[in-house]
């Protein structure tokens, strides 16, 4: 069989090594990772990745062999869920925006949204907060009002798809560009995502009555390609936001770290030394303790990660050069 010449695709599906892409005439077809990847997990093919693969016949279309990752220009990651990889999850790849979705009852979390964040504020990402559901909750006005207030630096808007109340959503998805939402189960992503393509697209479920919660079906993440040529990234619910090694706190938290500056002492723990600003924001209300705590939380979450990432490093370089020495051992005997 003659081996056709490479071709680019990009990732429009992946669940448990199944995979679909695009060819550059729109067309979806099913692909396959080539052996490479199998001891490589970390750095498998992404939705929203470009691969370059060669196109093979089969029974009923062509399939794709995946045998090359292309360059990101971004991607969102993080902490495998529940701990049980030290690699990272990658949940989407080459996003120009992230919808930060919630919604107004008893799941909303501003330190939760401050997580997503910081997923993000490495990598060149428009962030987009959403307030979901309003016409749900008489608290609509108030949840609103804490997030515009906790992050004055971001975009925001309340939205509902149930009612088209989509103002800030369709103008922030440009022509060609790739948009991804994330958020926890239930606050309406595929509700919302339904609504921006007039068609329903994305499977939901029922509202339950107790919580206003919409009963979780996304189960994998899938790229929808619109009319105008923009991507959108529909993804399941995410339990928990692990961050990574590459997580940082980014500019929304900029006012706390300008504190460190006005310090008495220049290696301030910020707890009980004399003359600390952060403390003195603390006790005169400029700085919420919960956020600081939530800051303090996350710095700490990040330095672990650096530290376990670089002991990987080191252990996966002793292996390599172990590997090459035992070859050279046997060389030497075959000479």
């Amino acid at each position: 069989m003659k081996l056709l010449s490479k071709e680019t695709f990009r990732v429009v599906f992946e669940s448990r090594e199944n995979y679909r892409v695009l060819d550059g005439n729109g067309n979806e077809l099913p692909g396959e990772i080539a052996g490479v990847y199998r001891n490589s997990e970390e750095h498998w093919p992404a939705v929203g990745d470009w691969v370059s693969g060669r196109r093979l016949p089969g029974e009923k279309c062509d399939w794709i062999l995946i045998e090359g990752l292309q360059k990101r220009k971004s991607v969102i990651k993080r902490k495998d869920a529940g701990g049980r990889s030290s690699r990272n999850q990658v949940l989407v790849a080459n996003v120009d925006v992230i919808f930060i979705v919630t919604s107004p009852n008893e799941d909303f979390s501003l330190n939760r949204i401050e997580r997503y964040l910081a997923l993000v504020a490495a990598e060149n990402i428009q962030p987009v907060i959403l307030l979901n559901k309003i016409d749900a909750s008489t608290q609509s006005e108030a949840f609103f009002l804490e997030i515009t207030k906790r992050f004055p630096k971001i975009s925001a808007f309340a939205v509902s798809a149930l009612e088209n109340k989509l103002d800030g959503i369709k103008e922030n998805i440009k022509q060609n560009s790739t948009v991804v939402f994330l958020g926890s189960s239930g606050v309406g992503k595929s509700t919302l995502i339904n609504a921006i393509l007039g068609r329903p697209k994305m499977e939901i479920g029922e509202i339950r009555e107790e919580d206003s919660k919409g009963r979780h079906t996304t189960t994998h993440r899938e790229l929808i390609v619109t009319e105008t040529g923009a991507a959108i990234v529909d993804t399941p619910g995410l339990r928990s936001v692990g961050l990574t090694e590459d997580s940082e706190s980014g500019e929304w938290f900029s006012d706390i770290e300008n504190l460190f500056s006005n310090c008495k002492f220049g290696d301030c723990g910020h707890e009980s030394e004399p003359g600390c600003a952060v403390q003195a924001a603390l006790n005169g209300g400029d700085l919420e303790r919960s956020r600081w705590q939530n800051y303090q939380q996350m710095q700490k979450e990040i330095r672990f990660e650096k530290r376990k990432a670089d002991k990987a490093l080191q252990s996966e370089e002793k292996k390599k050069w172990a590997k090459i020495s035992v070859q050279i051992k046997q060389l030497k005997k075959w000479r």
